[in-house]
C-alpha cells in the first residue's frame, strides 16, 4: 500500500469518521451500482437484447429516491451559496451519516447519474445553432467531466467490492487491511467532492445563455483537479482490493469446506449472474452448480486462432465441461466506447458463458480447471489443451503426468494433425521439416536436399513450416517457396500458428510440472533442442524416417551436411540416409561445438538453474534487450535474397 499519511490527510480522515454514523440498517448497494454503471457507460444504447438487468425495486427507489434528491439540492444550494466545495461535501456526508461507506458513494453517484445526460445533449446540438468558441468550451468540459465521472466510479465499484471482502473475511493483522479505515473515508469524500464539482460543472453549460461567447475556465480545472486526486485513491484501492481478493480466494478454495462449486465461482466471477453467449441472455450462476469449469482469463486481445481453437477442442467435448470467459482490461481506463463493442462483438461469437463485466488485469490467456466442488485441478490447462486438445480432459495435473508418462518423442506427435504428413508417414517416407527466414538458405537447401534424394533414389518429402513470431515475414517465404515449388509449406496461418503454439506449450508444460533439468527427459531435451534453434537467426531442420526422428539440426549445420554429401553418400548407400546424415552430423558438430540458447519470454517464470540440451553443461544466465522490430526488418528484407 502506497498511502502516506500526513497531518492534513489524518485530520481530514478524523473529520470524516465523526460523520460517519451508520445504524444497523443495510442497504443492498449492488442493484443501484449496477444502474448508475449502466448511466456513466451508457449501456443503454449498445446493450444487448435479451439481458436482464438487475435493478432495483420500485419499493427501494421510492426510498431512496429522496436521498438522491436531497444530496443533489445540497450541491446545488452549495453552488448559489458560494460555498466552497470541501464544506458542500461535507453536508452531503452529513445527510448520508447513518448509511455503511459503500452506500455513501453509490447514492452519491446516483446523484451524478440523473445529472449525466445533461452532459451528453451536448452531442445534439447543431453547429448553426451554437457559437463554436461556446461548443469547443463544452466539449472540454464535457469530457472533463466524463472521465472524472467514469474515475469516480471506478472507486466506488473499489469501495463496494472490498466492503463485500471485508464482510466475510478480515484479517486485522495483514498491514493492507489495517489501511483500511483511513482509506475508505478518503476515497468516498473524494467520490462526494468529485462529485460536486462534476455536478457544478453541468450546471455551469447548461445555464448558460447561447449568446455567452466566454468560459468559466475553473469550471474545467475543478473537474480535472478532482480527477487527479481521485485516481490517486483509485490505485491505492485497487492495490488494496487485489490483496484482499488474494486472500479471500485462498482461503475459500482452499480453506472452506464446501458441498458445490458455486462459492468458488461467484468469488472468481464476482456477479451471480452469467452471460449465455448461445441463448443471448443472462443466467444464474447456478446454471454451473456440479459442473466442470474451465475459467478462461484473457484480455480483449485474445486472438481468433486462439478462440477458433479453442471452440474446436470444446464442441469435441461439449457437455463433459463448461467454460467461462473472464475478460479482463488493464488498466480500468481502457474501457472506452471501443472496447465495449469489442466485448460485445466477441461475446456474440462465443459458444459459452462469460461474465457480465470485464474485470481488471494483465497477462497471457489462462484457463483455470474446478471441479465440481469448486476445487482448483490445474492452475493452467491452456497449455494441456493446445497439446491434447480434448483427449486432456478432465485437464488435470494428474492427467498432464499421465499423458507426458504416455507419450513418445516423434513425428506424428509433433505435427499433429496434418493429414499429409500423416500419410508420408505411413507411407515410411523421409520427412524434413525445416524453418529459416532467409530466402537464400531455403532455396540452397532444398536444392541440395533433392539432389541427394535423386542419387540415392529414396522418398524425401520437405515441409516449410516458418518461424516461430514471426508471421509477415513466414507468409512471404511461403508464398516464394509455393510459386518456385522449392518443397511443400503451410499456407494457412492458422496451422503455422497451432504448430509453433503446441511447441511452447509442450516447453511449458514441462517447466509447469518442474521437470526443467531433468536429463533422463528425452522430449524435454528436444524440446530445449529445437525450442534452441529457431530463436536464433540460423534456421533449423528435422530429418524423419516415417515417424521416427533421427536427428534435429540448427539451419547452417544442416546445410553444410547436405554440401559435404560427397564424404557420406556412400555410406547412405550401404546403411541408409538417416545412418549416414546423423553420423556425419555429429561429426561436425563435435568440430564446430554449437551449444543451445533457451529464450524465456518475460511473463514466463525462469529456472534457477537449466543443463544445456547439447553437451549437458550448466547453461549460464542473461538477460537480454532486443529491438521490437529489428527481426521484422531484417526478415523482409531476406525474403529477397
Amino acid at each position: 500500500m502506497s498511502t502516506t499519511s500526513t497531518a492534513p490527510q489524518q485530520e481530514l480522515v478524523a473529520q470524516i469518521v465523526k460523520l460517519h454514523n451508520p445504524d444497523v440498517q443495510s442497504v443492498n448497494v449492488r442493484p443501484y451500482l449496477c444502474l448508475v454503471e449502466r448511466v456513466i457507460n451508457e449501456t443503454v444504447r449498445d446493450n444487448v437484447e435479451g439481458h436482464a438487468m438487475c435493478l432495483p425495486s420500485s419499493r427501494d427507489l421510492e426510498v431512496l429516491a429522496p436521498l438522491v434528491i436531497e444530496i443533489q439540492c445540497q450541491i446545488t444550494k452549495g453552488q448559489i451559496g458560494s460555498i466552497d466545495d470541501d464544506t458542500t461535501a461535507k453536508d452531503v456526508l452529513k445527510s448520508v451519516s447513518h448509511f455503511s461507506w459503500e452506500a455513501k458513494a453509490v447514492l452519491t453517484m446516483a446523484a451524478i447519474a440523473s445529472n449525466y445526460k445533461d452532459c451528453l445533449l451536448l452531442n445534439h446540438y447543431s453547429p448553426l445553432q451554437v457559437p463554436l468558441l461556446l461548443v469547443v468550451s463544452r466539449l472540454n468540459l464535457t469530457e472533463a467531466i466524463v472521465n472524472l465521472s467514469r474515475t469516480m466510479l471506478e472507486t466506488t465499484r473499489n469501495i463496494v467490492v472490498f466492503q463485500e471482502l471485508s464482510t466475510n473475511y478480515i484479517l486485522d493483522k495483514d498491514a493492507e487491511v489495517r489501511a483500511a479505515p483511513d482509506l475508505l473515508p478518503t476515497a468516498v469524500y473524494w467520490v462526494v467532492r468529485s462529485a460536486v464539482a462534476a455536478i457544478q460543472g453541468i450546471s455551469s453549460f447548461t445555464s448558460v445563455r447561447w449568446d455567452n461567447f466566454g468560459y468559466d475556465v475553473p469550471a474545467i480545472e475543478k473537474p480535472k483537479s478532482c480527477a487527479h486526486q481521485l485516481e490517486l485513491v483509485t490505485r491505492e484501492m485497487h492495490e488494496l482490493v487485489d490483496k484482499k481478493m488474494e486472500q479471500k480466494i485462498k482461503m475459500v478454495i482452499y480453506e472452506t469446506v464446501r458441498m458445490d462449486n458455486l462459492p468458488v465461482l461467484k468469488l472468481l466471477t464476482c456477479d451471480e449472474e452469467l452471460y449465455d453467449c448461445q441463448a443471448k441472455t443472462r443466467v444464474h450462476l447456478d446454471v454451473l452448480k456440479g459442473r466442470n469449469v474451465l475459467l478462461l482469463i484473457s484480455g480483449l486481445d485474445i486472438t481468433n486462432e486462439e478462440l477458433h481453437k479453442l471452440e474446436q477442442i470444446y464442441t469435441e467435448r461439449t457437455h463433459a465441461y463448461d467454460i467461462v470467459w473472464i475478460p479482463v482490461i488493464d488498466p480500468p481506463t481502457h474501457w472506452t466506447h471501443a472496447t465495449r463493442a469489442k466485448f460485445k462483438t466477441m461475446q456474440a461469437s462465443m459458444p459459452w458463458y462469460t461474465i457480465c463485466d470485464p474485470k481488471y488485469f494483465q497477462g497471457k490467456p489462462i484457463i483455470v480447471v474446478l471441479d465440481p466442488l469448486g476445487k482448483v485441478m490445474n492452475p493452467n490447462a491452456i497449455h494441456m489443451m493446445w497439446i491434447w486438445r480434448s483427449n486432456a480432459f478432465p485437464f488435470t495435473r494428474a492427467r498432464e503426468e499421465d499423458l507426458w508418462q504416455k507419450q513418445t518423442w516423434n513425428l506424428e506427435f509433433l505435427v499433429d494433425a496434418d493429414q499429409r504428413i500423416l500419410e508420408w508417414i505411413r507411407e515410411g517416407k523421409y520427412i524434413i521439416l525445416y524453418g529459416t527466414g532467409r530466402l537464400k538458405w531455403i532455396r540452397d537447401f532444398t536444392t541440395r536436399a533433392k539432389e541427394i534424394a535423386s542419387n540415392l533414389q529414396v522418398p524425401v518429402e520437405m515441409v516449410y513450416v516458418g518461424k516461430s513470431h514471426h508471421k509477415y515475414v513466414v507468409q512471404k517465404l511461403s508464398l516464394a517457396i509455393a510459386g518456385e515449388q522449392l518443397s511443400h509449406c503451410w499456407l494457412d496461418p492458422n496451422q503455422l500458428w497451432y504448430f509453433w503454439t503446441r511447441l511452447e506449450s509442450m516447453f511449458h508444460s514441462k517447466m509447469q510440472l518442474g521437470r526443467i533439468g531433468d536429463q533422463n527427459d528425452i522430449t524435454l531435451q528436444e524440446l530445449q533442442r529445437l525450442r534452441s534453434f529457431y530463436k536464433g537467426h540460423e534456421g533449423w531442420a528435422i530429418l524423419a524416417k516415417g515417424s521416427n526422428i533421427i536427428v534435429s539440426a540448427q539451419g547452417r549445420l544442416a546445410l553444410t551436411v547436405l554440401k559435404e554429401n560427397d564424404k557420406w553418400e556412400q555410406r547412405a548407400r550401404k546403411e541408409g540416409l538417416e545412418v549416414a546424415f546423423a553420423a556425419h552430423c555429429s561429426e561436425l558438430y563435435k568440430e564446430e561445438y554449437i551449444c543451445s540458447r533457451i529464450v524465456f519470454p518475460i511473463t514466463a517464470k525462469t529456472p534457477d538453474h537449466m543443463p544445456c540440451p547439447e553437451c549437458l553443461r550448466e547453461m549460464l544466465k542473461f538477460k537480454t534487450f532486443r529491438c521490437c522490430h529489428g527481426s521484422a526488418m531484417s526478415g523482409s528484407s531476406t525474403v529477397d535474397n
